[in-house]
């Protein structure tokens, strides 16, 4: 099959399509990264062949794949090449990695992050502008792609955006409240635990119930960081849950909740959390820089990243209730058959 026909990625079993995870994690393992190449390979895999290819080592216990997708591990990105080329793969679908190459295949590379995530350890701007120009290139949201062309000098408009998938079982929860704010963002400095703790300590906020859950990513839990942050909590008036049990459990958490809290220091990439609570239709307050405010759909707020404009709006969400606008828009944008589509038409 030739990637001479471009609209062969229209026609039923068009290509066969490889979606590459990263070094960090597993694919068989739930990272949010991860959990976007399943959704999106059991969307490709409606109409096309889909391989899913691990370049980690899969856990002790590796999780599920989508119906009808293949899967194979491969030892490293050096053996990478080989691997597409004995898969017959058309078109790899790259995430977060520049820098790796696939020579004899088509190659498109999704950034779901900025580029402290890229795995290029420092490498000259010069450099990694070489690596991306070896793409097609797309990101998770259009605040990072117009990051990407202005960082790395290249021609505006050349990285499109494909927004990461949000599964049905969000969708298809509806809210019940009573449980108050939840913070359900991984238990790292970044993702601003230590704002959101000075948030609930405010006054105005003493009579409501918090509730974080105790989640990293995989390769992160039990490190320093997620122990240090995790005493934090323990320490302030939150209740700590566990983490969720499934995407069923973390839907019913959402739905639980009154207002879900989401705070990013760092640029953040796109934001699936709040998009996840507002596609179950739990009201959202979000911070920080980067896609987040994307990913925060009206009558919601995005504010600036301070404890008192963070208080304010999370007041104003507890008192306006459930937000069934912001689910409708999730739905008709980030379902898995729209992000899907999204993908294809960046790929094509």
């Amino acid at each position: 099959m030739g990637w001479q026909r471009a609209d062969a990625l229209c026609q039923p079993g068009g290509v066969r399509l490889a979606l590459v995870g990263t070094d960090l994690c597993s694919v068989r393992r739930a990272g949010g990264l991860e959990r976007a190449l399943h959704a999106w390979a059991g969307g490709l895999a409606s109409e096309h062949d889909v391989v899913l290819v691990d370049v980690a080592p899969p856990p002790a216990a590796p999780g599920p794949l989508p119906p009808r997708v293949a899967y194979r591990r491969v030892d490293g990105p050096e053996t990478l090449q080989a691997e597409l080329g004995a898969l017959g793969v058309d078109l790899a679908v790259l995430s977060n990695r520049p820098a790796w190459r696939a020579r004899s295949t088509k190659t498109h590379l999704v950034l779901h992050n900025y580029p402290s995530a890229w795995g290029l350890d420092g490498a000259p701007r010069a450099a990694v502008r070489r690596h991306l120009r070896h793409h097609r290139v797309s990101a998770v949201s259009a605040a990072l792609a117009r990051h990407t062309e202005e960082s790395f000098g290249l021609e505006p408009g050349s990285v499109a955006v494909s927004p990461p998938p949000v599964e049905a079982v969000f969708l298809d929860q509806t809210p019940v409240g009573g449980a108050g704010i939840l913070f359900p963002n991984r238990l790292m400095r970044k993702k601003g635990v230590e704002l959101f703790l000075a948030v609930i300590a405010d006054r105005r906020l003493r009579h409501v119930p918090v509730r974080v859950l105790d989640y990293t990513s995989p390769f992160l839990r039990g490190g320093d960081e997620h122990r240090a942050m995790r005493r934090l909590v323990v320490e302030s008036r939150a209740a700590l849950l566990p983490e969720a049990a499934s995407r069923a459990d973390l839907a019913r958490r959402y739905a639980e909740a009154d207002v879900v809290v989401s705070i990013a220091i760092e640029p953040e990439g796109l934001g699936l959390v709040p998009l996840e609570a507002q596609a179950v239709g739990v009201p959202v307050v979000t911070a920080g820089p980067g896609g987040t405010r994307e990913a925060t759909l009206p009558p919601n707020e995005h504010v600036e990243p301070t404890v008192d404009a963070l208080v304010t709006a999370i007041l104003s969400a507890l008192g306006r209730g459930p937000a069934p606008g912001a689910a409708s828009t999730v739905a008709e944008r980030f379902s898995v058959a729209a992000a899907t589509a999204a993908l294809l038409a960046a790929l094509a």
